[in-house]
């Protein structure tokens, strides 16, 4: 299997391949007495795929679709694109999305339900969920998605939200990372290595600065203004935004069974938060504390002129 995988499909990675089968011959040997098997390229390093699109292409991104895609489908991919960015929900989680998903439109604090329907099937069972789009998107963006999902009510509750106007059926599952990489491409004048995926890569991360990082780097990094990452913390955390189930919360909007997943496979900025945070750090030592790493007795502390307060 593996090597159909590699050879005929041309497959660059099989890892996850590799350890699904591990597993099943682990199964296979617990419980049918299969001899013991190692499959080496279930042993290979972890490969992360580190993707993350700057507020500064996201936004370029908007602005190409409003001067070059016809009115009709414009406000669509518009949304598309503000949800995926915002929100990081998975592609067929986006483009499975009904007008009945949407809760709390008629007070314009809308959540998207996902739950399994004819057009997709969620990951796991930790995938239904309520994404809270009210608390993600910006008050532009959400007024923006308002206006475009109460538009599409007329046609009836199981309407896909991101189908054409001349179908039924949500968008082809290509469209979306085609069009990007195109807009890119007029924009920058290269081509982009890019998968669609990345704005879900996109989303943890700026989510995890949001929730976690001061709010000077937060705002650099992540186009949200400081008054509603306020607003986006209460909607995510409620009452209690400094409490300490940011890391809980954040993988229960994404739809990760762990904590660990979100934070080893989707957050990039972990090393950034951390060195800002030493950078801007007052960090006192007790002198004993100070002898025990450095061997350096106080009496030399002294001798050498450096300040100390008390012990």
């Amino acid at each position: 299997i593996l090597e159909h995988k590699a050879i005929e499909r041309g497959n660059t990675d099989i890892q996850y391949s590799a350890k699904l089968l591990q597993r099943l011959h682990k199964v296979a040997e617990k419980y049918f007495d299969f001899p013991s098997v190692t499959i080496k390229q279930a042993k290979s390093q972890i490969k992360v795929r580190s993707e993350w699109v700057s507020p500064q292409a996201y936004y370029a991104t908007l602005n190409q679709i409003k001067i070059s895609i016809d009115s009709v489908e414009r406000d669509m991919l518009i949304s598309l694109f503000i949800l995926a960015y915002r929100t990081g929900m998975r592609k067929k989680e986006l483009l499975g999305l009904k007008i009945n998903d949407i809760e709390g439109l008629e007070i314009s604090e809308p959540s998207a339900v996902l739950r399994p329907n004819s057009y997709r099937k969620l990951k796991t069972e930790i995938s239904k969920r309520r994404v809270p789009i009210f608390a993600l998107l910006t008050p532009t963006e959400l007024r923006f998605f308002n206006r475009y999902v109460r538009s599409r009510r007329g046609q009836g509750e199981q309407t896909y939200i991101f189908s054409l106007s001349t179908d039924t059926q949500p968008l082809p599952s290509h469209v979306p990372l085609q069009l990007f990489k195109k807009i890119m491409e007029d924009i920058s004048n290269k081509q982009v290595g890019f998968a669609f995926h990345g704005f879900r890569h996109t989303a943890i991360t700026n989510l995890a600065l949001v929730l976690n990082a001061r709010s000077q780097l937060a705002t650099a990094l992540t186009g949200y203004s400081e008054n509603h990452i306020g607003i986006l913390k209460r909607g995510v955390l409620g009452v209690d935004t400094e409490g300490p189930d940011k890391w809980y919360a954040l993988s229960g909007i994404m739809g990760h069974l762990s904590v660990r997943r979100s934070f080893e496979y989707y957050h990039h900025a972990a090393t950034l938060m951390g060195t800002f945070e030493l950078a801007d750090a007052d960090i006192r030592l007790p002198a004993s504390m100070f002898t025990n790493i450095t061997g350096i007795e106080n009496k030399r502390i002294k001798e050498n002129n450096i300040i100390a307060q008390g012990d």
